[in-house]
């Protein structure tokens, strides 16, 4: 199977081979290069092989799911399943970096644009069990995962298996306490000042929103998975030009933030807040 899809972790191009799977020598050289992390290593793993099987055993694709040969031109090559168990088995934080990683692919931003030939399908399965697996280790619920998975076998095989089996649905609105940054930062046990931009910092750092600046000011707008846990408020801050509509987040997000956020290593905010130049006086 030719590739669809380019990885990049770490600005390091992630190799494929002629089925599709991914290079675990290039994920190893973007987590640093460690001897002892290296995929020879954890493919001695008694769990890594009965994951290799259980994969094999399950999927409906031609493709075995893990290759690897020594020599010119070798190399050791896993599915997306696979990319995913052995970032973890580095470490927490490159399996956070492999999953933004993917998630960047699964959304189709610059750096995983298709290429132009296509010469069989993956499996529609498997493909599936990656896209909701990624989800829910973004936190999602189960109904969230599935519309997501659902997506990404649109974007990957060509078509939405709910869909095929009607089973599109739109999330049910949630009886749910909502709550600003500042809030969410407080939930954390932080505490100080500036709780506002630390909140706001934890959220963009988790993906679950972004920023612009319009005219003037800092915006922040929640990405496409922070959707799930934003809801807009009418009452934002008083200016002079006018109030500003803020995003409130629901409770939900302070479990994702302990998963997803490395919180002892935020601590404090130590960039400096967006603020226009001041025009010198006349």
């Amino acid at each position: 199977m030719t590739h669809n899809t380019s990885l990049t972790i770490l600005s390091t191009k992630i190799r494929q081979d002629e089925e599709g799977r991914y290079c675990l020598n290039d994920c190893h050289k973007a987590a640093g290069a460690d001897p002892n992390k290296a995929p020879s290593e954890w493919t001695k793993s008694a769990q890594t092989k009965a994951l290799i099987e259980e994969l094999s055993n399950s999927g409906n694709s031609p493709s075995k799911p893990f290759s690897s040969k020594e020599g010119r031109g070798g190399g050791t090559y896993g599915s997306e399943e696979l990319v995913l168990a052995y970032a973890q088995w580095i470490s927490p934080a490159f399996h956070v970096q492999c999953l933004r990683a993917l998630l960047t692919m699964m959304k189709g931003e610059p750096g995983a644009s298709p290429t132009k030939r296509s010469i069989r399908k993956p499996s529609l399965r498997m493909t599936f069990r990656t896209g909701h697996e990624i989800a829910k280790l973004m936190g999602l619920d189960d109904k969230t995962a599935g519309i997501k998975a659902g997506r990404y076998c649109l974007k990957k095989c060509g078509e939405n298996p709910l869909e095929d089996m009607g089973l599109l649905y739109q999330d049910a609105p949630e009886q749910d306490r909502f709550m600003t940054a500042t809030k969410v930062a407080e939930a954390l046990g932080m505490a100080g000042g500036r709780l506002g931009e630390r909140g706001n910092a934890l959220l963009e750092a988790a993906l679950l929103q972004t920023y612009s600046h319009v005219k003037g000011k800092k915006i922040w707008t929640p990405t496409e998975i922070g959707m799930a846990y934003a809801r807009l408020s009418d009452v934002g801050k008083a200016h002079a030009d006018g109030s500003v509509q803020t995003y409130l987040w629901s409770s939900r997000v302070i479990e994702i933030l302990k998963l997803h956020v490395d919180l002892k290593g935020m601590p404090e905010i130590t960039r400096r807040p967006f603020a226009p130049k001041r025009e010198a006086a006349a």
